[in-house]
This record gives C-alpha cells, structure tokens and sequence, in this order.
C-alpha cells in the first residue's frame, strides 16, 4: 500500500527508556561563531525513534502521511524519575520528521501520557489522519 492518501494511522512501539529532549547547547567556535549542539543522549533517542518509524513506515510500503495528524503516545519509564512531558512528546514528535509525517506541524491533536515504574520501558505511538 503505497498510497498514502488510503491510509488512516499508524501505530507501532519503540522499546527503551523514553528520554525528554535536552536543550541544545550554544558555545562559540575558534572563528568565534555561535553554534548550537544537540546533547548526544537526545539525539541517540531520536535516531533510534527514527529507526523504528522507518522500519514500520517501510514494512507498510508508506511514505510520509500528507494533511493534518493526531499523535496518541503513551511513554512508559523505568524507575520513578519524573520528567517532563512535553519535552518527551517534543523528542518524538521531532524524530517522526520526514518518517511518519512530512512535518511536526501537521500535528493538530495530541494525546499522551507518561507511566512510571514499567519493568519494560518503552513508547506506544499512534499517527492518525484527522
């Protein structure tokens, strides 16, 4: 099912502790230019959410959904380490980028929640079009 236009959602699971996104640092370089860099703990979290999308997007012969989305996401934690939500939702909603949907600005709806104390840690996703 190549059509993108006939699918309707998505859902896969991404195992591994759910990890919020981290702030980019800002430092100047030797030319005196400022640069910012991402954190490697973020980035590796949303490379391997990349992974994932990648691989069930492939699966399903799908590219990209096209028009507005909701995303349902359901984060579950090792531990009891509170963290924020949205900076989790804000590490998936960037790594789904070009995977799931075309932009995170086609996401109109969102729903999530975050569970704590899970012997398996993980996040659940759902992309609906809306």
């Amino acid at each position: 099912m190549s059509d993108t236009q006939t699918i309707t959602a998505v859902t896969f699971r991404v195992t591994g502790q759910p990890l919020p996104k981290q702030r980019a640092r800002v430092f100047e370089d030797a030319r005196g230019k400022r640069r910012a860099v991402t954190p490697d703990r973020t980035k590796d979290w949303e490379q391997w959410i990349g992974w994932y999308a990648v691989y069930e997007m492939h699966q399903r012969g799908l590219s990209p959904l096209a028009g507005d989305v909701r995303l349902t996401c359901e984060f579950e934690r090792h531990g009891r380490q509170r963290v924020d939500l949205d900076n989790l939702i804000k590490a998936l909603s960037d790594s789904l980028n070009g995977i799931v949907w075309q932009d995170d600005a086609q996401v109109v709806a969102i729903a999530a929640r975050v569970v704590y104390g899970v012997a398996e840690p993980g996040v659940s996703v759902t992309v609906e079009k809306v």
